[in-house]
C-alpha cells in the first residue's frame, strides 16, 4: 500500500523533523479511511484537493508556497498526488509546517480552508507567512528551527535517563568496552579458580622443547581450550587478547609469547612459586578482589543512586509477599526460556515470566531490578530466585544420626573435683593400699613408654599405664596426681620415677645404707573413707553398741563361721541383709536398736561395685579387742 512506503520513508527523516514524525503517522494511518470516505480510491493516487481536505482535518498548517512546492514537485499526469513517491520534502529544510494547539484547536472554518486550499486552478501566490501569522497569532509554530549541538546523542541510552525500557533490540545495547590489563587478568584467574585448571596443561604441548615461548596463533589456541576467547564461557574481545599479547610478547622475538610468564602470574591465585627457598614465607588465600569480581555486564549496585536502589528493594519486597502469599513457583517458568541451562534467559523473557505469574510491576521497577541482575549473558534468574525465594537450608538426615551417635559414645561430663579428689595424701594412700594388697611394682608398668631412658614420660602415657594398674581412680584424681608429678623442666610431662619411689615407700625406705639404724615400718591399708566418717554422736553411739555386743566372745559366740558362711567368694565383706541375718542367728541383734545398727554399719562399710557392704573381720576383731580389755577394766 502507498502509505506503507510513505511510512517507511518517513522514518528515516533528519532530526530536525522528527517532533513531526507520530502526528504525520497518525495521518496517513487514516488516510485510507478518509479516502473511503471520499470514495476516490485509486491504488497509490489521490487528488490534490481531497490530500488538502486531509491535512486540514488533522491540524496540519502549510504554508502555500511550500504546499505548491509538494504539488508541483511530484505531479502525475497533472491530476493527482503519487503517495508513494510523496517525501514531503522531508529530506530538505524547505518545507515548514506548524501545528494547530490541540486544546484550542476547532474543526478548521472556511478561512482556514481556503488557506490549505489544494486545487490547482485556485492558488492564490500573493499571501506570504506574515499573512498566516496574522490571521493565526499564536497557534502557528515555526518548524524551521537551527540545529543544536548535542554530543550525548548515540552515547547515552534513554533508558538511563527516563528509568525505563521497553524496547530491546541489540542496536540499543551499550558499547562493548574493554577492561584493562589488570582486570583481564583477575577475570582469568578467577575463571581458573572456579573451574580448577591448570593452565601449564593447555600450553606444554605447543612448547616441545620447554623454552617458555610459543607463537602468538598458538598463544590464541590454548586460551581457545582454556575457555577463553569471545565464544567460550569466558569472553574476551580481540582488543583484549592482543592487550595480553603485548604485555607477554617476547622481548627478542615480537612473533612469540612466553607464556610460563603469564602461566605463573595466573597461578598465584594458588600458590607462589619456588617456595622451596623461602620456606618462612605466609601463602596467603585468593584475594577477595578476585573471588568476588562481578560479572561483565553487571553494574556496582553500591555505586547506583540510591533512588533506584530503594525502588529495587521495594519491588523485591512486592515480589516476595506475592510469593510467599499465593505460593508462587517462578523456577519452572524461568527454565522454560533457558534451554542451555546456564541462569541467564533475556529481558523480555524474565518480564513475560513474571506477568505469567500474576507479578505487576512498573517499568521504573522492572528497570530497577534489571539493573541489578543484567549482566553481559542475560537476566541472571539463579541469583534473583536466591533472593526472592528464599529455601530453608535442609541438614542431611545423616549429620543428625551422626550427633546423635557421637552423644552416645562421647565421654561423661567431667565432675567437679570434691576434697578428697584434691588432696593428694589420700590419692596416694590409695594407691598404697592397692600395692601392698596386690603386691604391684609400678615402675614395670610405666618403663616400657619410656623407649629413650629420659626418665619421663607422656601424661597420656601415664594414664595408660595406671589404667593397667587398676587403681580406680577418677578423672580429677588423675589430674592431681599428673599435676604433683609432673617434670619441673616439661611440664607436659611426668616424672614416674619420682613417683615409683613414693609408691615403693609402702614396703621399705630408700637409701637405708646410709642410715642403717632405721627401722623401716610398713604401710597398713585402711579402708577408711568419707562415708565411713562419724561425729562425735555416731562415734559415742558405736562405742555404747559395740560394748553391748562384747559382752561374750567369739569362741562362745561363734559368729565368725556365720559370716563366712555367707561370704562366697572370702573377700572378707557381707551385705548389710546377710549381717542382720548373722546377729539375728547369734542373738546378738536384740542388743542394740535400728539406730545403732545403722550407726555400726556406717562405721565398717566398704564399698564393693554399686552397693555398700560391712567388713565383718574388722567388726570381729573390734568385738574381740574390746572383750580382751574389759576383763582388766576395774569395777
Amino acid at each position: 500500500m502507498f502509505y506503507r512506503v510513505f511510512l517507511k520513508r518517513l522514518w528515516t527523516t533528519e532530526a530536525t523533523l522528527r517532533p513531526f514524525k507520530y502526528r504525520l503517522i497518525r495521518l496517513f494511518l487514516n488516510l485510507l479511511s478518509v479516502e473511503l470516505q471520499y470514495a476516490r480510491y485509486r491504488g497509490s493516487m489521490i487528488l490534490c484537493g481531497r490530500f488538502g481536505d486531509v491535512v486540514v482535518k488533522f491540524r496540519l498548517v502549510v504554508m502555500r508556497e511550500n504546499f505548491d512546492i509538494v504539488i508541483w514537485r511530484d505531479l502525475e499526469k497533472k491530476f493527482g498526488k503519487n503517495l508513494s513517491s510523496f517525501r514531503f520534502s522531508m529530506d530538505n529544510s524547505e518545507v515548514k509546517l506548524a501545528f494547530l494547539s490541540r486544546r484550542s484547536a476547532i474543526w478548521p472554518t472556511t478561512s482556514e480552508s481556503r488557506m490549505v486550499e489544494c486545487s490547482t486552478r485556485s492558488y492564490a501566490r500573493s499571501s506570504t507567512t506574515a499573512d498566516m501569522v496574522a490571521q493565526f497569532p499564536g497557534r502557528v509554530i515555526d518548524a524551521e528551527l537551527p540545529k543544536l549541538p548535542r554530543p550525548e546523542i548515540g552515547k547515552i541510552l534513554a533508558s538511563s535517563l527516563f528509568g525505563k525500557k521497553n524496547v530491546f533490540h541489540p542496536a540499543l545495547k551499550e558499547k562493548y568496552q574493554n577492561e584493562d590489563l589488570i582486570t583481564i587478568m583477575s577475570r582469568i584467574q578467577q575463571h581458573v579458580l572456579k573451574n580448577r585448571l591448570r593452565v601449564n596443561e593447555f600450553f606444554r604441548d605447543f612448547d616441545p622443547l620447554r623454552c617458555g615461548k610459543i607463537t602468538t596463533s598458538q598463544f590464541h589456541r590454548g586460551l581457545d581450550s582454556l575457555g577463553i576467547s569471545g565464544i567460550q564461557r569466558m569472553f574476551l574481545s580481540l582488543p583484549e587478547i592482543e592487550t595480553l599479547i603485548t604485555q607477554y610478547r617476547d622481548p627478542t622475538d615480537p612473533m612469540r609469547v612466553c607464556w610460563q610468564t603469564f602461566e605463573d602470574d595466573v597461578d598465584q591465585v594458588f600458590t607462589t612459586k619456588n617456595l622451596e627457598k623461602t620456606p618462612e614465607l605466609e601463602v596467603n588465600p585468593p584475594s577477595q578482589e578476585v573471588q568476588l569480581l562481578q560479572r561483565k555486564g553487571t553494574k556496582a549496585w553500591h555505586q547506583v543512586n540510591t533512588p533506584r536502589r530503594d525502588l529495587c528493594e521495594e519491588a523485591l519486597d512486592k515480589i516476595k509477599k506475592r510469593v510467599l502469599k499465593r505460593g508462587l513457583l517462578l523456577k519452572p517458568s524461568f527454565r522454560d526460556y533457558d534451554k542451555t541451562n546456564n541462569g541467564h534467559v533475556t529481558i523480555p523473557n524474565a518480564r513475560q515470566c513474571l506477568v505469567t505469574n500474576g507479578i505487576l510491576l512498573s517499568d521504573e521497577e522492572l528497570y530497577a531490578l534489571e539493573e541489578r541482575y543484567n549482566s553481559d549473558m542475560g537476566f541472571n534468574y539463579f541469583w534473583f530466585l536466591k533472593e526472592v525465594e528464599p529455601k530453608r537450608e535442609e541438614v542431611p538426615l545423616y549429620q543428625g544420626l551422626y550427633a546423635k551417635t557421637k552423644a552416645v559414645n562421647a565421654p561423661p561430663p567431667k565432675k567437679p573435683p570434691t576434697r578428697a579428689e584434691k588432696d593428694i595424701v589420700q590419692i596416694l594412700a590409695k594407691i598404697k593400699a592397692k600395692v601392698v594388697r596386690d603386691r604391684i611394682r609400678v615402675i614395670e608398668f610405666l618403663r616400657d613408654f619410656d623407649r629413650c631412658n629420659e626418665q619421663v614420660v607422656k601424661r597420656e602415657d601415664f594414664k595408660r599405664g595406671l589404667s593397667d594398674c587398676r587403681f580406680g581412680l577418677s578423672e580429677n584424681e588423675m589430674d592431681t596426681l599428673m599435676d604433683v608429678f609432673a617434670s619441673p623442666l616439661r611440664r607436659e610431662c611426668i616424672d614416674y620415677r619420682k613417683f615409683s619411689d613414693v609408691i615403693e615407700e609402702s614396703f621399705t625406705q630408700s637409701c637405708l645404707e646410709r642410715a642403717p639404724l632405721i627401722v623401716p615400718l610398713q604401710h597398713v591399708p585402711t579402708k577408711d573413707c568419707e562415708k565411713s566418717f562419724l561425729n562425735f554422736e555416731e562415734r559415742r553411739a558405736v562405742s555404747v553398741a559395740l560394748q553391748k555386743l562384747a559382752k561374750k566372745p567369739d569362741l562362745q559366740m561363734n559368729l565368725l563361721c556365720v559370716f563366712q558362711d555367707y561370704d562366697k567368694s572370702n573377700c572378707g565383706t557381707v551385705t548389710r541383709e546377710q549381717f542382720l541375718k548373722a546377729l539375728h542367728m547369734r542373738g546378738m541383734a536384740d542388743l542394740v536398736s535400728t539406730n545403732e545398727f545403722e550407726v555400726i554399719c556406717k562405721c565398717f562399710g566398704f564399698e564393693r561395685g554399686m552397693r555398700d557392704e560391712v567388713d565383718y573381720r574388722s567388726f570381729i576383731k573390734a568385738l574381740d579387742v574390746l572383750y580382751a580389755t574389759d576383763k582388766y577394766t576395774p569395777i
